[in-house]
């Protein structure tokens, strides 16, 4: 891999926005990505269907990679041409999340966003995808470890108590603008989904915000203790202490089902966080060190997997396999349905507790991260496991998140 210039100064926080500012989500094709055109520069004759100024078209995905170590060195790793782009450290990082174009890597006192300039807009019938130059937009006052939500019209980063909903549209055009509520009550949770806000308020209730931060539903439901979301093609999941909560929009509005634990559940066993391959209806969690949880979307209940030492986990949904990583290094494809073991295979020497791997999936592929050799396994998850290349990376690859999504 050969070392690119592509280094910013990073910017930072432009401006704050008073109230609930939200952008309504556009039904004209291609308005969900950066503006397609600016006014009085482009008619609508001469815009090419799909259009996003300053960004190169693609036949097919863009994936990167945001790679860091422990000492805050970040490098952003094109996977298409395998070139990286070196930016400016961030000492003693704590976390580093993503929401499908931008990451956020935070030190604990305050988080970094990225924009690593790869991204899919995706029409339902069709998608493009688009490359851009890396750029840092610079530092956003939210302490971590820092956890990220995201829809077409907003980013919202929590962590420690601290909430901010930043503007996706301002976002896209280099600039970092909040547009909405700066704080939320320890215990309470804000995820974007489908132009609203879903609001768990610090005593369980579920609520939907609508443009100008008014109630436009509340559920009977309740979620208490919500530690994570994740937003699928058919609805949003909630982590909740009872087990989780799927919200769905329909023609006759919002609705929240709610998909208990088994009984039998024990505390350390919860599912808390949610992972799975972006746009799959299927999510995973680690059920504490000892099997995986799988939802799908619509279920009335989780079906968990036993698996001993598991450390890692994500769904691949679609008929692909939910896919583990135990303590021994050995990554697993595992049925969703039956649990029964489709393949698996040695892949790293060690795992350190203090900083397992991760698993980051998509359509074909699944990116698995191994500090102690410094390299990044790409896996075709369809082909037993087969490690289709070894990356090397310039930080250790302690924390790493996919882009290009």
């Amino acid at each position: 891999m050969t070392p690119s210039p592509g280094h910013r100064a990073p910017r930072t926080l432009a401006s704050t926005v008073g109230g609930l500012v939200l952008t309504a989500v556009a039904a004209a094709c291609g308005t969900t990505g950066a503006p397609a055109e600016e006014a009085g520069e482009t008619s609508p004759e001469s815009t090419p269907h799909g259009y996003v100024e300053g960004a190169e078209e693609a036949a097919e995905p863009q994936p990167r990679l945001v790679l860091a170590d422990e000492d805050g060195q970040v490098q952003v790793l094109d996977l298409v041409t395998e070139e990286t782009t070196d930016l400016d450290p961030l000492p003693d990082p704590v976390s580093l999340t993503g929401d499908g174009r931008f990451a956020h890597l935070s030190d604990g006192e305050q988080t970094r966003v990225l924009d690593t300039g790869a991204w899919t807009v995706d029409h339902g019938d069709h998608s493009h995808y688009y490359r851009a130059p890396v750029e840092d937009l610079g530092e956003v006052p939210v302490p971590g470890p820092t956890r990220v939500f995201a829809d077409t019209t907003r980013t919202v980063l929590s962590g420690e108590g601290e909430t901010l909903v930043l503007d996706r549209s301002a976002l896209e055009d280099g600039e970092v603008e909040t547009a909405g509520p700066e704080n939320t009550a320890p215990g309470s949770l804000l995820a974007p989904f489908r132009g609203f806000l879903v609001h768990v308020g610090e005593n369980g209730t579920v609520e939907v915000l609508d443009e100008e931060g008014e109630r436009a539903e509340e559920f009977g439901k309740t979620c208490e203790a919500p530690q994570d979301s994740a937003t699928t093609r058919s609805g949003l999941f909630l982590t909740c202490d009872h087990g989780a909560l799927e919200v769905t929009e329909s023609e006759e509005g919002f609705s929240a089902t709610s998909v208990p634990h088994p009984e039998d559940t024990g505390a350390g066993e919860r599912a808390e966080t949610l992972h799975h391959r972006p746009h799959a209806s299927t999510v995973a969690a680690p059920a504490g060190d000892e099997g995986v949880w799988v939802l799908e979307s619509g279920a009335d209940e989780w079906n968990r997997i036993d698996l001993p030492d598991t450390v890692a986990a994500t769904a691949i949904g679609e008929g692909g396999p939910v896919l583990a990583l135990t303590g021994n290094g050995r990554l697993h494809a595992l049925d969703p349905e039956t649990g029964e073991e489709r393949s698996s295979t040695d892949l790293l020497g060690t795992v350190d507790p203090d900083h397992p791997p991760v698993i980051e999936a998509d359509a074909g592929r699944t990116y698995v991260n191994d500090a102690e050799e410094g390299l990044v396994y790409e896996i075709d998850h369809d082909d037993d496991l087969r490690v289709a290349r070894e990356l090397e990376t310039g930080p250790t690859p302690h924390f790493m998140v996919r882009t290009g999504y």
